[in-house]
């Protein structure tokens, strides 16, 4: 349990600093630190805040953690702007050392109905791999493609539970479900 608290307390951080931009010479995980503790008044942006039928995205906005124990993790932060931020992180134990996969993803959100619509505008895929023939440091690259994904979403009634469900035509995770706890309003 040790280690999972450590592996949401980084990717949260690195939430926190996605699409914020880094100053230039800052140190970045101080420049993510800093980001993680500024704090705005929660005002929606009008794109995400209400769909027709009454659905209110201001409920998502915050920071939010997988909830499942396993070798994966996600977190998204939701801003009241409209724009997001998501990191996806996947490990495994090796006789060598720990393989991480880490995929980051930022971009807008809007609500249509009971659906929420996530359009991508950039994104990055980190690997560190222990075994490879050029040493076991990370190598980052740009994301080629970017889909447009949506999701079914609930909160539950205190707002600090929300559950998406993969709905994006064509999606091999369509249909999947993945529970997130609140971690920060």
């Amino acid at each position: 349990m040790r280690g999972r608290v450590a592996v949401v307390g980084a990717l949260l951080m690195v939430v926190a600093g996605c699409a914020g931009g880094e100053r230039e010479g800052a140190d970045p995980v101080a420049t993510r630190s800093e980001a993680a503790v500024e704090t705005t008044e929660p005002t929606v942006a009008a794109s995400a805040s209400a769909s027709s039928d009454g659905t209110d995205a201001a409920g998502l906005v915050g920071l939010w953690a997988s909830t499942d124990e396993g070798s994966a993790e996600i977190a998204y932060r939701f801003d009241p702007d409209g724009t997001f931020a998501r990191v996806g992180l996947l490990w495994q134990e090796r006789p060598s050392g720990i393989w991480k996969f880490q995929e980051t993803t930022s971009g807008t959100f809007r609500v249509e109905g009971g659906t929420l619509v996530l359009e991508p505008t950039a994104g990055d895929t980190t690997i560190e791999d222990p075994d490879s023939p050029d040493g076991p440091a990370p190598v980052t690259r740009p994301r080629q493609v970017l889909t447009v994904e949506t999701h079914s979403w609930e909160l539950d009634d205190d707002g600090s539970v929300l559950l998406l469900t993969e709905t994006t035509a064509g999606s091999e995770l369509s249909g999947e479900a993945i529970v997130f706890d609140r971690q920060q309003s």
